[in-house]
């Protein structure tokens, strides 16, 4: 799309995430600038009902390819999102999907933008993306 959009409402739910995770196809543009934005709005509401802690996993290339504004240049608005969320409450594990052999970083250069984790995992299951964020918010999974 052009646009980020919510598929999911936040969850404390490893399990149900996990679920969706498996049934999302990677496919289309990258409004990465956009998701970003929807995500800190999201963590933000959350924050607001009186849930202190947001995690947000985001699985990318980093390769974003749709800006926010037509005459914008893509990585500088990441770049400037990246430090907004960052000086934020909002905890970010960024997991790496670039299938080639190695990643170009990208994904790695954001995770710095936006002061979170990384992970490289290409052929990511669900099972290992519901591993990464239990393990980012300190609880067991059943």
């Amino acid at each position: 799309g052009e646009a980020g959009e919510l598929l999911m409402s936040p969850t404390q739910s490893v399990e149900l995430a996990r679920r969706a995770l498996d049934l999302l196809p990677p496919e289309g543009g990258t409004p990465l600038a956009s998701a970003l934005l929807l995500a800190d709005d999201v963590a933000a509401q959350a924050k607001s009902r009186g849930i202190m802690q947001t995690v947000l996993i985001l699985l990318t290339d980093g390769r974003a390819n749709i800006s926010l504004k037509p005459d914008s240049q893509v990585q500088e608005e990441l770049q400037q999102i990246g430090r907004f969320i960052a000086e934020s409450s909002l905890h970010v594990m960024v997991v790496d999907t670039q299938r080639s052999y190695l990643s170009r970083g990208e994904a790695r250069q954001l995770a710095e933008w936006l002061g979170g984790d990384y992970a490289y995992l290409p052929n990511a299951s669900g099972e290992q993306i519901a591993d990464l964020a239990t393990e980012k918010v300190g609880g067991e999974r059943p």
